[in-house]
C-alpha cells in the first residue's frame, strides 16, 4: 500500500509514492486514547481542521458556508473545557509506546526529507536561500535548538559508553 503525497502538486504516481510495508500495526487503543486526550493532538487538530474543511470547500460558496459550523464544531470537540490538556510527553507510560514507534516515524519523516530534499537542491540557489529562509523563519528556534541540544546530549552520552554503537547499526 502506498501512502499518496504531492511534491509542488505533482500527482501521486508509482514511482513517487512512498511504500508502507514498514508502517507499524495500529496503536492499542488505550495509548490512541490518551493521545487524542493531549494538548499535542489538539494543537496538530487546530493547524490541520482549518487546512482540511478549507480545501474541501474550496472555491465553492455554498460548501465554504456549510464548512464554518463544522470546521467550529470540530475543533471545540477537541478542546477541553478546562482548556488545560495533558502533555503527550510527560506520560512515561505513554512516552515509551510511543517510542518505539519513532524508528517507523523517523524511516517515513527521513524519506520524505530526502526526496524534498532531492527537489530543493536541483533548485538554483536563490530559490533554495528562499525556500530555507521561509521554513527558518516559520520554527520556533529556542525549541528547535533546544531539540537538538537534548537528542546531541542523548547521542554523545550513548557514543562515550559505546563507540561503535551508532556505527554499528547504521552498517547497511
Amino acid at each position: 500500500m502506498a501512502i499518496s503525497k504531492a511534491v509542488h502538486d505533482q500527482p501521486v504516481t508509482d514511482e513517487n509514492a512512498m511504500e508502507t510495508e514498514d508502517m507499524p500495526d495500529a496503536f492499542p487503543a488505550d495509548m490512541f486514547a490518551k493521545i487524542l486526550q493531549t494538548k499535542e493532538f489538539e494543537d496538530i487538530l487546530h493547524m490541520l481542521i482549518p487546512e482540511i474543511v478549507n480545501r474541501w470547500a474550496g472555491t465553492s460558496i455554498a460548501r465554504k458556508i456549510v464548512s464554518r459550523p463544522i470546521k467550529s464544531h470540530i475543533l471545540k470537540s477537541f478542546t477541553r473545557s478546562d482548556g488545560r490538556s495533558p502533555s503527550l510527553f510527560k506520560d512515561p507510560d505513554l512516552t515509551r509506546n510511543l517510542l518505539e514507534s519513532i524508528p517507523t516515524l523517523l524511516d517515513v519523516v527521513i524519506k520524505s526529507l530526502h526526496e524534498v530534499s532531492k527537489t530543493v537542491e536541483s533548485l538554483p540557489s536563490k530559490d533554495k536561500e528562499e525556500i530555507l529562509a521561509k521554513v527558518l523563519s516559520k520554527m520556533k528556534g529556542a525549541e528547535t535548538g533546544a531539540a537538538f541540544t537534548s537528542a546531541m546530549r542523548i547521542v554523545n552520552e550513548i557514543h562515550d559508553t559505546h563507540p561503535t554503537f551508532f556505527a554499528d547499526r547504521f552498517k547497511a
